[in-house]
């Protein structure tokens, strides 16, 4: 039994561990602000990540997402696309890395409202 349980543990551990590489998600185009209907790319680098093939989960402001693709776009951007975005990497042995850092993304509905802002 005792052995049993030890496996249990052991392969709950290997299932949760998380390497030391970190997640730093990118902002493309650069600025974290754009209007309704732009096109903006999120790219998860991982640093250090070396040849280690690497999937990629996304946690988006409205859902969650599993892929194997390092970026992450927004093809006709909308206010349902704001908040905070983060991305984490996973390896083939199931390790990961932690959440990275969040990026905001603020989608105005108009030119005018951004410039009204320094008004």
């Amino acid at each position: 039994m005792t052995n049993i349980v030890e496996h249990f543990v052991f392969s709950l551990c290997l299932s949760s561990s998380t390497v030391t590489n970190r997640a730093v998600l990118i902002l493309q185009p650069s600025w974290p602000e754009i209007y309704h209907g732009e096109t903006v790319t999120f790219k998860c680098e991982i640093e250090d990540g070396g040849d280690t093939e690497w999937t990629y989960e996304w946690k988006p402001p409205s859902s969650f997402k599993h892929q194997n693709h390092n970026e992450y776009m927004i093809t006709s951007a909308s206010s349902s696309d704001n908040g905070g975005y983060r991305c984490l990497g996973k390896t083939m042995n199931g390790e990961s890395t932690e959440w990275s850092e969040a990026v905001r993304l603020t989608v105005f509905t108009s030119k005018f409202s951004v410039m009204s802002l320094y008004f």
